[in-house]
């Protein structure tokens, strides 16, 4: 454990929600002067529908257009005449935005977030312009046998809940979504009553608190966002499905659906999966999966847990030959 972590280890978290219903948390690191400020947004492609998928993707593109205080492009250039390290991303349960950068300059981010949760431009012709960079990104995931496995992987998972679908979308309803659809849907969910700030760094708490409440404390609070009311039905037999594309590399994926997040089994979960990246680490092929395995793939290249579902995956350039058991004491283990 390194000294920022041990720091981290020993110090609280604080949590506090605002008026308008803003969660916030702040923990104080100081072994360097510096500080992490993040906005997590209760929304990402299970909150999508049929016709709509990708718009969370899109929107998170979309909060980089500007706002009437920032213009076209100016975010991105003030964080980085501050020295700011500064991204964002969308899951399938959240979206977040985030900014690293010197301690004596949190309220940058602070203002910055804020203006962007309830002021941000969507102008028609800029969503034309980033639907095809999207469309770009799809078009590599089509061509990457890797990500064509893992994204029918889930399709073939879930059925009814919206993990069916990959966070980018559909191809056919990215290119069709609207600016208007766009801009419904961040004033639907981009409310601070459905998002949590972070701050971790170099801080006094008091005076972090106190410059969220400053900048987001004015934000009125949103209706509710709608919940997700899907349940996914009982899985009733084992599937299976091939991709065949021109190549000689072959891919195996296999994927367990996991328990909801607050299931007690998720601490074992947890476990296996540090006990995963060990043995990786060692190259240990008796490892976790229990089923018959190509000689010359090799399992436990890449094993993850998501909170929807666990998989490995391998990659071989040979032809398949005999069968091999792979054992799974070791899960029975945990």
């Amino acid at each position: 454990m390194n000294p920022t972590q041990a720091a981290a280890a020993r110090s609280p978290v604080h949590e506090t929600t605002l008026a308008n219903g803003l969660k916030v948390l702040i923990q104080e690191v100081r072994t360097a002067p510096v500080v992490s400020f993040m906005v997590w947004y209760r929304v990402g492609s299970r909150n999508e529908s049929t016709g709509i998928t990708g718009i969370s993707h899109l929107l998170e593109h979309m909060m980089f257009k500007g706002t009437p205080t920032y213009g076209k492009g100016e975010i991105a250039r003030v964080l980085q005449r501050h020295g700011a390290s500064f991204n964002a991303g969308t899951s399938l349960d959240y979206t977040c935005y985030y900014e690293v950068l010197a301690s004596d300059r949190l309220e940058l981010a602070v203002e910055l977030e804020a203006d962007r949760m309830s002021n941000a431009l969507i102008p028609e012709e800029e969503h034309r312009l980033e639907m095809t960079v999207v469309r770009s990104e799809l078009e590599r995931n089509e061509d990457n046998p890797h990500r064509a496995m893992f994204l029918e992987l889930l399709a073939q998972s879930f059925k009814a809940h919206p993990y069916h679908w990959p966070t980018i979308g559909w191809r056919t309803d990215v290119e069709q979504i609207t600016t208007e659809e766009i801009r419904t849907y961040y004033r639907t969910h981009y409310v601070p009553n459905n998002a949590t700030a972070v701050i971790v760094g170099d801080v006094d708490r008091a005076q972090a608190l106190a410059l969220v409440e400053r900048h987001f404390g004015g934000i009125p609070r949103g209706p509710e966002p709608p919940p997700v009311r899907v349940v996914e039905p009982p899985q009733v037999g084992e599937r299976r499905f091939k991709i065949r594309k021109p190549g000689d590399t072959r891919y195996l994926v296999v994927g367990w659906r996991n328990p909801e997040l607050a299931h007690e089994d998720n601490y074992a979960l947890d476990v296996a999966q540090v006990e995963k990246a060990l043995a990786a680490r060692r190259h240990d092929p008796m490892f976790l999966i229990d089923i018959a395995v190509p000689r010359n793939i090799h399992p436990g290249v890449n094993d993850t847990v998501y909170r929807s579902m666990a998989f490995t995956d391998a990659s071989s350039r040979y032809a398949p030959e005999r069968p091999r058991n792979v054992g799974s004491r070791k899960l029975r283990n945990v």
